[in-house]
């Protein structure tokens, strides 16, 4: 599958009615491999306050998944700076379940990764995907990811370092 043109876009709080409706949609999806984006934001006011003010402590940069044609919101992604590792931060994301399989995803992971390595200077990106959860490990690893570990009961880590 080939790349799909994407727009990764900090988010800002116009963007909490959109990202709050794909959450809303995708509940079930969301919550398969553990995350719990899905059991958490019940409202759109929720959404918004988290885009206005991230955790006390916590580096984090947010972003939209846009199709470029169509500019609609189809997933998130957001790094976070790993705790005690100045140089390293932590990929995450998550996309609708009627996009998967179109290579927004691919196209998010690479954009991201690049940015997080050129534009704001990190050395390693890591990435942590559920051990059931093939299709983002194929998409990381399509990006350039390779394994660095596993937790049998739960979790595989990847990594993206220069």
């Amino acid at each position: 599958m080939a790349d799909r043109f994407v727009l990764v876009r900090r988010l800002v709080p116009g963007d909490a009615p959109e990202l709050f409706e794909l959450i809303d949609r995708n509940r079930s999806h969301l919550t398969q491999f553990d995350d719990d984006t899905g059991r958490r934001y019940f409202s759109e006011e929720e959404v918004r306050r988290r885009i206005e003010n991230p955790p006390e402590g916590v580096w984090e940069y947010r972003c939209s998944i846009r199709d470029e044609v169509t500019s609609n919101m189809v997933g998130f992604i957001k790094l976070t700076r790993l705790p005690g590792i100045e140089d390293a931060v932590e990929i995450g994301y998550f996309l609708g379940e009627e996009f998967q399989g179109q290579g927004y995803m691919t196209s998010a992971i690479r954009e991201l990764t690049n940015r997080a390595l050129t534009e704001l200077g990190f050395r390693e990106v890591w990435a942590r995907v559920h051990n059931k959860n093939s299709r983002s490990s194929k998409a990381l690893m399509r990006c350039g990811y390779k394994p660095r570990g596993t937790d049998p009961e739960k979790e595989n880590w990847l990594q993206f370092s220069t």
